[in-house]
């Protein structure tokens, strides 16, 4: 949700936790869907786009749903980027799609599903 209140909506796959390293790559493309990774607890891990071969943002959201950071990361690239601030919840979407719907550092982030039900391990 935006810090005016509207509402966006951007469907995402849930891997399981062991397909977590593996992510998005080996694909060529992501379409209008993103990619969500849920941690028990806050912490600074690392993403990088080895064998990802298409640009992407990714959203750093807290326990308490606040985006905290994003960042556009290049396709193909080995540099190991870790967010400043911890977070809970990481949303990989396509390249601008948060800039293109107005989604900001700040704005609160909600799932339309129960997370439970996408186990941990």
């Amino acid at each position: 949700m935006r810090g005016d209140g509207t509402v966006v909506s951007l469907p995402v796959e849930v891997p399981p936790r062991t397909e977590y390293s593996i992510g998005l790559s080996g694909r060529y493309e992501l379409g209008e869907r993103g990619m969500l990774f849920h941690y028990a607890e806050e912490g600074r891990r690392s993403f990088w786009m080895k064998n990802t071969h298409f640009d992407l943002d990714i959203a750093f959201i807290g326990a308490d749903f606040v985006i905290r950071e994003i960042f556009g990361m290049e396709a193909e690239s080995l540099e190991i980027r870790r967010p400043d601030d911890t977070y809970r919840y990481a949303v990989e979407a396509p390249s601008g799609w948060y800039a293109a719907n107005g989604v900001q550092v700040g704005d609160t982030a909600r799932f339309a599903f129960v997370l439970e039900d996408y186990p941990l391990e």
